[in-house]
C-alpha cells in the first residue's frame, strides 16, 4: 500500500468516527436541557404541550420515582378546562408562575 491509501483510509475512518460520536454528543445535550427544563417546571407556569395546548400548570402529580403528570388549565374566564399530560408532554415554558409575559414586557418598553 502507498501512503496515500493509507491516509484515504484514516480519513474515512476518522469521518465515521465522526458521524458517529458526534450525534450522540447533541443528543445528550438536548436530554439534559430537557431535563433542566421540568426540573424547573413548578405550579402556576404557562407552558405549550408538543399538542399545541397552551395552558397554566395547576397541580403536578408524582406518579412514581421515574414518572410524572401535570393537570393543566387552559380556557378563559367562565368557560376553564383541566386536562391530564404525562410531564414528556410538555414543549416549552411560555412563562415562569408569577412572571409577566414576553408581549407584555415589551409592551411596557415602549411607553
Amino acid at each position: 500500500m502507498d501512503p496515500q491509501q493509507i491516509i484515504m483510509i484514516v480519513v474515512i475512518g476518522l469521518l465515521l468516527v465522526a458521524m458517529i460520536v458526534l450525534p450522540m454528543i447533541t443528543q445528550k445535550k438536548r436530554q439534559k436541557a430537557v431535563q433542566e427544563m421540568h426540573n424547573s417546571i413548578g405550579v402556576g407556569d404557562k407552558i405549550k404541550t408538543v399538542g399545541g395546548i397552551v395552558g397554566v400548570i395547576v397541580a403536578i402529580n408524582e406518579i412514581n420515582a421515574l414518572e410524572k403528570e401535570f393537570v393543566l388549565e387552559t380556557g378563559q374566564e367562565g368557560s376553564k378546562c383541566t386536562m391530564v399530560f404525562d410531564f414528556n408532554a410538555i414543549y416549552q415554558v411560555m412563562a415562569k408562575r408569577g412572571a409577566k409575559p414576553a408581549e407584555e414586557k415589551t409592551e411596557e418598553k415602549k411607553d
